[in-house]
């Protein structure tokens, strides 16, 4: 999938592996003025949001025609037009082949012309549904263009972020090649990794790396969400083929290759466009300069860049917040940027519109499901993109989690949030709080006591001592209180903040937080 807090979830997968001392101050680099975020609407209200629940269990229960399943013919012109351009293929018009062929996608210059024409809104308005819903998601790509070769003058002069990125790019196209085999996937993989006349500035730096963000990945991923929020296929479904994805492929039984989409499918996919959008805004709202010397400082002080090789005895939690903090005073890294308290709201909003999302098509599928008791049933057909079978196995836990979901986003004030685990534990928490007035720097929500007891320690094992590892030592025992009492009021003390965690991570549905948490927390 997811919020500011992610930031630190982010930062803490690739970061917090390490330790060393933190370099020496110096000047801090500017931190530039966030702009203007994209505006992605006002929040469903609460009216707005039991209405759409109803109506997607109304239309659960109910079914829709089962038509066209697996044909050919209920793709329209468009459509096909646009698979065949990708995968090579007739060119058609009022429903039959006009004797023009499409060669395919071989080259990125191909994928970049028509990635300007998805982009286009006169062109995307004259698309059918079902190809705007194929292009809606295609588009944002258009973003990537030599990403990998505009963000080389950030990435190569940090070792480590130089290492794990070109290990990713190898892995990546390795795996393509084996696996998606076709000239497509291959322009795709040249699209983001060989420069071009027209592509954007290079990205020499973190305040680069933010305008990177504001001005060309968001933008495109909020006309992204924007595009999935005005279709709508509660009354007609559509159908996709699977062979856009691999025009080489000879799929065994047609039911596999043209999928149906429905409402639930288009909630799903709109979803998803938010979740990234609230992750993309929320990370845009916080100074990123040091991101990269952090990676370094951390990789090295573990031994991971070093002959030496890894020492744990280094990587404790209290030596690698130290280095996040050396590193916070010298560069402002995390640190709320100007003008980052709209980027925050926008990011609420955007969460918001994900999770709500995400509930009415869960209630929907819900209903799909317990209105499936026929295998002739529309529920059951073959082609449908999201069988509720597949998932009823979760039904109990997917139900909670919307639950503690709607309970998150839909407040403003001390929600409840249960777990599922441990029926007598339960936390208040006020995400809204987190969003409105958001910390001035990340850096406050991380422990500020640690276990100070010695790492290697000795025991009397018959008459002699023998040395073992105590992996409690430098492990957070200390949080700053008045910072976690904003999101959650019921905290007291730095005994009730491990508590709270454990709740969040066992509340399906409190990922929302606790698994962020656990960035900041150990």
């Amino acid at each position: 999938m997811k919020i500011a807090f992610m930031i630190a979830a982010l930062i803490s997968s690739s970061l917090m592996s390490a330790a060393q001392a933190a370099p020496a101050p110096h000047k801090k680099p500017t931190v530039t003025q966030a702009g203007t975020p994209p505006d992605s609407g006002a929040p469903m209200t609460s009216e707005e949001f039991d209405k759409a629940v109803k109506e997607a269990q109304t239309r659960g229960a109910r079914g829709t025609a089962n038509v066209d399943v697996g044909l050919e013919s209920a793709l329209s012109d468009s459509f096909r037009n646009l698979r065949n351009e990708i995968i090579g293929g007739p060119k058609f018009a009022d429903g039959k082949e006009t004797g023009e062929k499409f060669a395919g996608i071989t080259t990125p210059a191909q994928l970049h012309d028509l990635l300007k024409r998805l982009n286009d809104d006169a062109y995307y308005n004259n698309l059918s549904p079902d190809a705007q819903y194929a292009a809606a998601q295609m588009a944002p790509f258009i973003a990537m263009r030599a990403i990998f070769n505009r963000a080389m003058p950030l990435i190569e002069p940090s070792p480590f972020s130089h290492l794990e990125s070109v290990t990713a790019l190898r892995a990546m196209a390795a795996g393509v090649m084996v696996y998606l085999p076709t000239k497509q996937w291959e322009a795709g993989i040249q699209y983001m990794v060989v420069p071009a006349n027209d592509m954007g500035a290079d990205i020499p730096n973190e305040n680069a790396l933010h305008n990177y963000l504001e001005k060309e990945l968001i933008q495109v991923i909020a006309t992204m969400a924007k595009r999935l929020e005005k279709l709508n296929f509660a009354a007609k479904p559509i159908y996709f083929d699977n062979k856009v994805f691999y025009g080489t492929a000879d799929f065994t039984n047609q039911q596999d290759r043209y999928v149906r989409i429905g409402e639930p499918e288009r909630r799903v996919a709109l979803a998803n466009a938010y979740a990234t959008l609230s992750n993309l805004e929320s990370l845009n709202a916080y100074n990123l300069n040091g991101f990269f010397k952090a990676v370094d400082a951390l990789a090295k002080n573990a031994g991971l860049a070093s002959v030496m090789g890894f020492n744990p005895d280094r990587t404790t939690s209290k030596k690698r917040f130290s280095i996040i903090r050396g590193i916070n005073q010298s560069e402002g890294l995390f640190n709320l940027r100007p003008g980052g308290n709209a980027w925050m709201m926008a990011a609420y909003t955007s969460l918001t519109k994900s999770v709500a999302n995400g509930i009415i098509a869960w209630k929907e599928l819900r209903a799909r499901a317990n209105d499936s008791g026929s295998m002739n049933s529309e529920s059951n057909a073959y082609g449908v993109a999201m069988d509720p079978r597949a998932v009823m196995g979760a039904d109990r836990l997917l139900t909670i989690a919307a639950a503690n979901l709607s309970y998150t986003v839909t407040g403003k004030g001390k929600e409840p949030l249960r777990s599922a685990v441990v029926s007598s534990e339960g936390r208040q928490i006020s995400l809204y709080n987190f969003f409105s007035n958001p910390p001035n720097s990340l850096v406050d929500l991380m422990p500020n006591k640690f276990d100070e007891s010695p790492y290697t320690q000795t025991a009397q094992i018959n008459g002699k001592n023998r040395p073992y590892h105590n992996y409690l030592a430098g492990r957070p025992v200390g949080w700053p209180i008045q910072e976690y009492q904003k999101i959650f009021p019921d905290v007291k003390t730095s005994a009730d903040i491990p508590f709270t965690a454990r709740v969040l991570s066992q509340s399906w549905g409190g990922w929302v937080l606790g698994i962020p948490m656990s960035a900041v927390l150990l």
